[in-house]
């Protein structure tokens, strides 16, 4: 059995603390630096080294001049599963919405006609939306949708998917199966036109996601292009040895 008392004043500190911020709510403030010291007998280095670890667990976030707080929840998604958004929220216990940015039928540029393997100039279906986790914006999601897949999709164009609407959803009802998709992703710096719409700052780390979706015929249906809030979302990865 573990001998708690023989594990690192820090590592000690930084497991009473989980508990304490377990039930706190999001935002709210911390004791300083002083306060743990006093309650808990320790030293300064030891407090700050367990601060600096839950910041890096993303539990607390720090604000220069006014304390340190809770970090409001974040998403994990475990990619090992085709899952739309609002399905990936729901099945976590989370409340999706979505604000619409764009959604209509534009011409397909250069890129997109390579994507989908047809002409440039063909229409396409744009939807730009902001994804929301209880309220909070997670991420910008650029989304284009070859038409010519199937005759019946020109009919996404009418559907309303702000709110709780799923786009995923409706290209199912209308009997198309989405099979596999490929995925890639790299962290950036955030945009200064997306750091407004997620409310956050130019520059602090994102994660940029591209998702090509295939129907089970072979066919490229959605392409996405999308930037995530790297402070509330997590992605898990499930690795086995060969």
């Amino acid at each position: 059995m573990l001998d708690e008392e023989k594990l690192p004043a820090y590592y000690r500190l930084e497991k009473t603390l989980k508990e304490k911020i377990s039930k706190m709510k999001p935002n709210e403030k911390l004791p300083s630096e002083r306060e743990l010291i006093a309650t808990y007998g320790v030293s300064r280095t030891t407090v700050r080294k367990a601060l600096e670890d839950l910041e890096r667990e993303g539990l607390i976030k720090k604000i220069p001049g006014k304390g340190t707080f809770v970090s409001e929840p974040s998403t994990i998604e475990y990619l090992t599963a085709l899952k739309g958004f609002s399905r990936e929220m729901l099945e976590l216990g989370y409340k999706p919405s979505s604000l619409v940015l764009d959604h209509r039928s534009i011409k397909a540029d250069e890129e997109i006609a390579r994507i989908f393997n047809i002409s440039p100039g063909e229409r396409v279906m744009r939807l730009k939306r902001i994804r929301y986790m209880n309220g909070l914006p997670v991420a910008v999601q650029d989304a284009y949708i070859n038409l010519s897949v199937d005759e019946k999709l020109k009919g996404l164009l009418n559907k309303d998917f702000n709110g709780s609407a799923s786009l995923y959803m409706e290209i199912e009802k209308l009997g198309l199966e989405l099979s596999n998709a490929e995925e890639e992703m790299r962290v950036v710096k955030m945009p200064g036109n997306y750091a407004k719409l997620l409310d956050t700052k130019k520059g602090e780390c994102a994660l940029f996601r591209i998702r090509k979706t295939y129907t089970s015929d072979g066919k490229c249906i959605e392409y996405v292009r999308s930037f995530y809030r790297g402070d509330r979302y997590i992605f898990k990865f499930r690795l086995t040895k060969r």
